[in-house]
């Protein structure tokens, strides 16, 4: 997971947070399913460690998503939420792992190790936005009126036209500057 974390972690910048969360999450649960076919405990330790490169490329964009998606004054709160959920995420399978392998075998452990994962993957592909950043720095037609939609959602006020520039933040100013709003 360090490994994803330092290596793919900032992929999500180049590719857009959401599609490495959703693939990442895809990734996890093929993996997992590959993982029940293996006939050696080397053959399963290099899937387990793909499959940790890939989760470890996950959690820093889900972290920066949250973050990003967050009002200011609850960022903190948030992400720090964000976090001990990932910790205790990564606990529960050995919790499920204990209530089912006796009564179901190991290989229940896997099928739901793969399941679970796909289901919230076609759930984030369905509801998790992508990062207005990753948008407004693409800056494609559709993601413009895609920012704007979203803007607009989140304050109604402001006032967006065709000669409305979106500007990513720069170190030191205190948000981007959206017509004559900042935001």
């Amino acid at each position: 997971m360090m490994l994803g974390a330092v290596f793919l972690g900032g992929y999500g910048d180049r590719i857009g947070r959401k599609k490495l969360i959703v693939g990442g999450t895809f990734l996890y649960a093929a993996a997992t399913l590959v993982a029940l076919a293996t006939h050696s405990v080397f053959a399963l330790g290099v899937i387990r460690f793909i499959t940790g490169v890939g989760l470890g490329g996950v959690l820093p964009n889900v972290i920066a998503l949250a973050a990003e998606l967050t009002p200011s004054r609850r960022r903190a709160t948030l992400t720090s939420v964000v976090i001990i959920g990932i910790s205790l995420g990564s606990g529960l399978p050995g919790v499920v792992a204990a209530q089912l392998a006796p009564t179901h075998g190991w290989q229940s452990v896997f099928i739901t190790g793969a399941i679970v994962p796909a289901v919230i993957a076609v759930l984030l592909a369905l509801l998790l936005p992508e990062s207005l950043l990753f948008l407004v720095n693409r800056g494609r037609p559709q993601d413009r009126e895609q920012v704007t939609a979203r803007l607009k959602r989140m304050d109604a006020s402001l006032e967006i036209d065709a000669g409305t520039r979106f500007v990513l933040r720069e170190k030191g100013n205190e948000g981007r500057e959206i017509g004559r709003a900042h935001v």
